[in-house]
């Protein structure tokens, strides 16, 4: 389900999101899965099932999956955020690509190029980019969580995990915290922890 399986970065740990195209071709087109899964070693495909996945997404799923889920999952739905109804914060990509014209199981090519660059970026209404040029400077809001925690449950207090963090982790754990004064415009969601 779409609305289960996001596409989110974690960059720069995971893969970079300058990669997204690509990979919404991928879920999109079994004949671009084999080709790129072609191009692996051959001992690949006895430890992997995803030769045999033949699903396509349709270009509603890819809007679920990268757009409207995240908010759902987050809960931020009914603050005007993942739909466009009365309400919304009006936040839309627009991209050069006419998808009543496009096959993306056969021409997945044109989708990593579409989805390279938005034709028109708008944030709270406003065109803030057009065809990869920022017009408008200045920082949009930024939603953020806040969980309160139990201190038995507080991972930056464990010294097993501060430990591992330190020796497997490429960035430092002293980088990941950001201050509330780097906050210009936000919104905190206050969440309770469970564990």
């Amino acid at each position: 389900s779409p609305w289960q399986c996001l596409l989110t970065t974690d960059n720069p740990n995971g893969a970079p999101f300058v990669r997204y195209p690509e990979i919404i071709a991928l879920l999109m087109s079994k004949k671009y899965r084999d080709a790129e899964f072609a191009t692996v070693h051959p001992d690949t495909a006895a430890r992997v099932p995803l030769p045999a996945i033949e699903r396509e997404l349709d270009w509603y799923e890819i809007a679920v999956m990268t757009r409207a889920g995240q908010a759902k999952a987050l809960g931020i739905q009914e603050i005007g955020k993942g739909h466009l109804g009365p309400g919304a914060y009006a936040d839309v990509a627009v991209y050069p690509i006419r998808i009543d014209e496009v096959d993306p199981s056969v021409d997945h090519q044109k989708v990593i190029e579409a989805f390279g660059q938005t034709e028109y970026t708008i944030k709270r209404g406003r065109v803030v980019a057009r065809r990869g040029e920022c017009l408008i400077d200045g920082s949009n809001a930024t939603f953020w969580v806040k969980p309160k925690v139990s201190e038995a449950y507080d991972m930056g207090k464990d010294p097993d995990f501060i430990e591992k963090f330190d020796r497997y982790y490429t960035v430092r754990m002293r980088n990941y915290p950001v201050q509330e004064e780097y906050l210009n415009r936000n919104r905190c969601i206050e969440t309770e922890a469970e564990i």
